[in-house]
């Protein structure tokens, strides 16, 4: 009897721990709802309605053509805000699910952490998500849209400046 009801306490205990140490992960979505409203915080939602009004200022410009391919945009800074709700943004981010997004940038300079996930269906990246945390700031973005590795690498190979004759 003794027998049995340790081996319960074990396999209870056990399983206890196991479930504790799985902390429910956090999606995007939560992240920017729980935090947009936070006191300080800057949020801006960029909804398709108002990119389609925003494209049609675009000119033939090289450098403005990916614009015309994003769909939506939302933004959340909280440099601002207080610690403890960098505190608490930061083990959200922790927790973040990246079930589906494919990793494409991971950097840790000087405590500054960057990361960027992205869905990609067939070449073409559907949803990008960058999450930037350091001491001082914190932010996500999530750009929603159809393009291609491509359309980003003449974004940086345009924005990146030209040093000596050379990039």
């Amino acid at each position: 009897m003794k027998r049995l009801i340790l081996t319960l306490i074990i396999i209870l205990s056990a399983s206890t721990a196991m479930f504790a140490s799985k902390a429910p992960s956090a999606n995007v979505d939560d992240i920017f709802s729980e935090f947009s409203s936070a006191k300080d915080a800057d949020f801006v939602n960029v909804n398709p309605f108002m990119m389609w009004l925003g494209k049609q200022f675009i000119d033939d410009d090289p450098d403005a053509q990916i614009v015309k391919k994003i769909k939506s945009v939302r933004v959340l800074d909280l440099e601002k805000c207080n610690s403890s709700t960098k505190s608490k943004f930061k083990q959200q981010v922790n927790r973040i699910s990246t079930k589906g997004y494919e990793e494409m940038v991971r950097m840790n300079d000087n405590g500054e952490k960057v990361l960027i996930f992205a869905k990609i269906k067939e070449e073409t990246i559907h949803q990008m998500i960058i999450v930037c945390v350091s001491d001082g700031d914190c932010a996500l973005v999530e750009v929603n849209g159809k393009f291609t590795m491509d359309d980003i690498a003449g974004v940086v190979k345009s924005q990146t400046p030209k040093k000596h004759g050379r990039r």
